[in-house]
Formats: C-alpha cells, structure tokens, sequence
C-alpha cells in the first residue's frame, strides 16, 4: 500500500513540474493568449478614385504564429480568397460604379493557441465615364431651351455641341443643368458632352427645327396676312417681320417696344427717338459677327448676341438683356457686363438678379452681348469688404487677377495703371473716337439727364497736355494716358513728366472722380490732416466725399497722399459704373 501512494506522489509531483496544476487543480486545454493579427491595405489607398473596374488589392500582414488564411469581401457581400506569400497578400475585385468598400480578412490558425483574425477596410471610388443625357428640346422664337444631367455629379461643367461643332461651355450642379442656344432658322444638331478623368461622354444627338418649319413662327395664311399689314407702315410702334432667315422686330419714329422673339432683350422707345421713315431692327445670333474680335480676358457669352440695325437713336435708349446664369459658374451676378462689338466695349451695366437681367444704355446700332468673367480669385472671399466691387470691375473686364489665381486686393496702383481702369471704365478712348466719327454703342460717354454729367462731358474739356517725356509711345499704357489727359481727367506732375509708375494717390483719384463726373459742392474740409491736402486737390476731395465716393478713416484723417490700393481702386470705380448705369 505505501509503495502505491510512493508512486502517486511521485506522479503528481511530475504534473506539478511540467505545470499542469494551477493552484492544486489540474489545468486542462487553457490556451495561451497571443496577438491579433496586424493587416495593412497598402494599395489602394483610402478615399482614393480609380478609373479601371478591375482592381488589384495588396497589403501586408505582420503577428502570425501559425498558419494564414484570408479573404476579401467589396460593398458587405460574399468574402473571396486572396492569395498569402509571406507577409504580403493581394487579391483581384471588380469594382461597383461609384463608391465602394474593400475589407480585407487575415486568420491566424494555430493548432496549439486556436485562431484570431485581423481586418483592414479602404474606401474607393470607381469613376466611370460619364452618361450624359439630355431631354427633348424647345423652341421657342428663335431660342432653343434645352436641360439634362450627367451621371458623374462630381463634373461642374458641360460643353455644348451645335451642328456638330462645341458652340459654348456651361455649368453643371449636382448632376443637372440647362441652357439655350439662340439659333436661325432652319434644322439644327444638338448635343452636351462632360468629361472627367475616365474620359469624355456625349448625349445623343438630337435635332432641333427652328423657324416656320417648326410651328414657332407664324404659319396661317390669316396671321401672316395681319402680321404684313401691321409691319407695312415705316411709323408702326413695333412689328415683326422675317428677315434674312430670322425672327426680327423693329419700331418706328412713333416709338414702342422693341423685343426680340426670344425674349432675349427688351426695350423701351420713346417717340421721336428714330429719326421719320427709318426703323430700328433688333435681331439675336447664337454666334458673334463674322468680323469681330475674340471676346475679351476669358469671358463667355451670357446671352445670344443681339444684333440692332438701321437708325441712329436721337437719345440713348436703355436696353434690358436676359442671361444664362450658367455662365457664371456658381459666381456673384456682379461679374457680368454688356460688351458693343468694335472693339468689345463695356457699357456701364445694372445688375437685376431678381429678375435675371441686365441693363445697359445704347446710343447706336451694333452688336451687344452680355459677358461673364467666370476667373477665380484665391485670396477674395465672398466675406472680403470690396468682394463685390472687385466682382463688378472683373464683370467689366476693367482688372484682372494674376496668373497665380491671387487678385493681390492691398497692392498699389500706378498712375498708369489708373488711367487703364478710368479708360476701360468710362470709356474714354472709345468717346474721343465716336466724337470724331459720331458712331458709338459707349454710355459712359453720354451724358445721362441734364443734371447728371458723364464722362461724355468730360470728354469734351480738352488739355493741351496730351504728350509726356516718360510715357513712350510704344509703352503699354500710352494710350490710355493720352486718353485720360486728352478728356481733361488726368494731368502731368509737371509740364514734361506723367510719373506713370508713381502711386496714385487718393487726392488725385478724388480730382479724377470730380472732373469725370461732374461734381461740386462739399465746402470747406474739416479732416484732422485737411491741411495735407494739396490746394489744386481741395475741391476735389471735398466734392468726391460729399458725394459719397469717397471717405475719411476712423481716426478721423482723409491721408490725401496715401497711396490707392487695387481694392480701394474698385470701389471707387464700381461707384462710378452705378451712377453712370441705366
């Protein structure tokens, strides 16, 4: 019996080396505890955008003690294997359109500890090229209105194709957009086309009749015979009439409203404003003269082209212009301007964004075009305090930001630099020329009631100072310098000397403000530092400030030989376009 018990002893002495007792009791399959897995998808990255369907998926895995094994599972479905060698796996996936989500699965199996597993997910978005569709177009007049969406609702602008050519760009949100095209009669292709990174898409064509083979214009015997009566008298209020394959209207010496049958612009004729026996004849064009210029710094058409022809106005006449909001590209309405053809001209322009149009006042026949300037500008945010006047100044293609994408708002403005603003803004080479030949589309050069002055006056105060030792005649700027002395608006600092590249200072843009507008009145200064100001400069300064163009600072100083910033500069000059537009 003792030798049974030695044995036992002995046994469980043996179990209690080998550590198969924990705390008297016999221990039986507890596993020892060890790590997770550690796995890394080192491709793709996450958030990334890809443009292949068939996708290789690779990574790493690290903290394996026993034997691997994984799978991959896309969007939450059915897991596939992927493939192991060594620390590394990959594995193949058709990706969805659109977003999706990688996870990658590792298991370690150990026969001894058991298994646990480790994951790793990724985002990835599979941009395809993009389906763009449009719906049936309408016509109306002779304007085709037309709207559509893209699948890709990351695109943010659309290329319109006409007869089989891109006629223009628009934008595009959230998916969806909608345009027009003002077009002759006749039978037309039309189609939208987006791009993104896949490449290019293109709705189908469809086609589109514009004209009396369409049922727009009028088609039975009776109207048409009404229409003929009504447009054969010269002194008619207004009549339509077919001219030339399109749709035009025109008015009299008995004055009325000329429109233009796409509704494209409106205008009111007082009578006597055509001159006995001729007419005005407002037409709309989809696409700009033949002989005239590329549009200016960028710019895209906002509207059909409006084409006026025959008479002279007696008096300037305020015409009223629908535009495509498109063409802004999500930017302020400010940015837009009516442009006479020539030379691309502005005419100061009221902005209504209410009713989704712009005005301008004419003077003669030509073309006119609203304009958007669709640049952006990384350092004026909407907040910024001279934001709209800036936007105001692009609308007129007055100042332009620089080739980094900055407008640079604190930077100084030369003397030189000034004088292209003022000339760009009033239009001050374009009324010296017009008063030679008697045949401009510029407002800024007409003097709006007989109260209000323009800088049509001012063109007309003549200085013999026209030519300066530092202004050469092959410099960038001599014209508008020859312009801006030759309209009384600027002068030399001396007999001989124009300092061009010398700031400008606010006293001298208050003298320019004071002479282009015509302003008076302002009394005696009662500035802290109204002794700075120089005695040339007093009426000036005081006139421009009782106007309210410009102002002293907090500190109660007007600082007369301060230099002009080009934020400053706008705000000045966006006064003037309001004062001198209809």
């Amino acid at each position: 019996m003792d030798g049974q018990r030695s044995t036992l002893r002995r046994a469980i002495a043996a179990l209690a080396t080998g550590g198969l007792l924990l705390g008297g009791a016999l221990a039986i399959g507890a596993p020892a505890a060890f790590a997770t897995p550690s796995v890394t998808i080192s491709s793709p990255e996450n958030g990334q955008t890809v443009t292949n369907a068939v996708l290789t998926v690779e990574g790493t895995i690290s903290g394996i003690t026993g034997t691997a094994s994984g799978t991959l599972a896309l969007n939450g479905g059915t897991p596939a294997a992927v493939t192991i060698s060594g620390s590394s796996f990959n594995a193949s996936v058709d990706l969805a359109a659109g977003a999706n989500s990688i996870t990658v699965t590792i298991t370690d199996n150990n026969q001894q500890t058991g298994s646990t597993s480790g994951t790793a997910t990724v985002a990835v978005t599979l941009q395809t090229v993009p389906v763009v569709s449009v719906g049936t177009a309408t016509v109306g007049g002779t304007t085709v209105s037309f709207a559509g969406t893209v699948s890709d609702t990351s695109i943010t602008q659309a290329t319109v194709i006409w007869d089989g050519s891109a006629l223009k760009t628009i934008a595009v949100s959230g998916g969806a957009f909608s345009s027009f095209v003002a077009a002759t009669d006749g039978t037309h292709t039309l189609a939208v086309s987006a791009a993104n990174a896949a490449g290019s898409g293109t709705s189908a064509s469809q086609s589109v009749t514009v004209g009396t083979a369409s049922g727009t214009t009028s088609g039975s015997s009776g109207s048409s015979s009404s229409s003929s009566t009504s447009s054969s008298s010269s002194t008619s209020s207004s009549s339509s009439s077919t001219t030339s394959g399109a749709t035009a209207a025109s008015v009299g010496p008995a004055g009325g409203s000329l429109a233009t049958a796409d509704g494209t612009l409106t205008m009111t004729v007082p009578a006597g404003a055509i001159p006995a026996g001729a007419t005005l004849t407002a037409t709309t064009s989809a696409t700009a003269p033949a002989d005239a210029p590329a549009l200016p710094g960028g710019a895209a058409a906002a509207s059909p082209y409006v084409v006026l022809s025959g008479a002279t106005p007696s008096q300037p006449l305020t015409a009223t212009l629908k535009y495509d909001a498109t063409a802004l590209g999500g930017l302020p309405p400010q940015r837009l301007g009516v442009f006479a053809d020539g030379a691309w001209h502005y005419l100061p322009t009221a902005v209504d964004a209410a009713t989704g149009t712009v005005s301008a006042d004419i003077t003669a026949p030509g073309t006119i075009v609203v304009l958007a300037n669709p640049a952006q500008l990384s350092d004026v945010p909407a907040s910024y305090w001279a934001a709209a006047s800036i936007a105001t100044l692009l609308g007129a293609q007055v100042i332009a930001g620089y080739p980094d994408g900055t407008f640079q708002p604190d930077g100084n403005v030369t003397r030189a630099e000034f004088a292209k603003m003022l000339d760009l803004t009033l239009g001050v080479s374009t009324a010296a020329s017009a008063a030679a030949t008697a045949t401009t589309a510029a407002t800024a050069a007409t003097a709006t009631t007989a109260a209000t002055a323009t800088a049509a006056t001012a063109a007309t105060v003549t200085t013999p100072q026209t030519t300066f030792a530092d202004v050469p005649a092959t410099a960038w700027y001599a014209p508008y310098v020859t312009a801006a002395a030759g309209a009384g608006l600027m002068d030399g600092v001396s007999a001989t000397a124009f300092a061009p590249d010398a700031t400008m200072t606010r006293e001298q843009v208050a003298v320019v403000l004071q002479r282009a507008l015509k302003l008076s009145g302002g009394g005696a200064l009662t500035f802290t530092d109204a002794a700075s100001v120089d005695g040339w400069a007093q009426a000036g300064v005081a006139a421009a400030v009782a106007a309210g163009y410009m102002a002293g600072f907090p500190d109660g100083s007007f600082q007369p030989l301060a230099a002009t910033t080009r934020s400053q500069a706008a705000q000045v000059l966006a006064a003037v376009i309001a004062h001198l537009a209809p």
